[in-house]
């Protein structure tokens, strides 16, 4: 139980910092280019999803490294 939360605890953390960094790259895209509908379901949804999975790879990634 205890390796299952802190894998856990990791791959949160990771796509805590991955969300917030698509986020921002989102965020500087859309005020750079204008922003329609399609920018804006895509700046909500994409980080999400994305940061979930940079989140596991990036454990995966470091586990194996380790």
């Amino acid at each position: 139980m205890r390796k299952t939360l802190k894998a856990a605890w990791w791959i949160g953390l990771f796509s805590f910092l991955a969300y917030g960094a698509v986020k921002l790259v989102f965020a500087v895209a859309c005020n750079l280019g204008g922003h329609n509908m399609t920018e804006a379901i895509f700046g909500v949804t994409t980080p999400i999803i994305l940061g979930l999975a940079i989140g596991v790879e990036a454990f995966l990634w470091f586990r194996q490294a380790h």
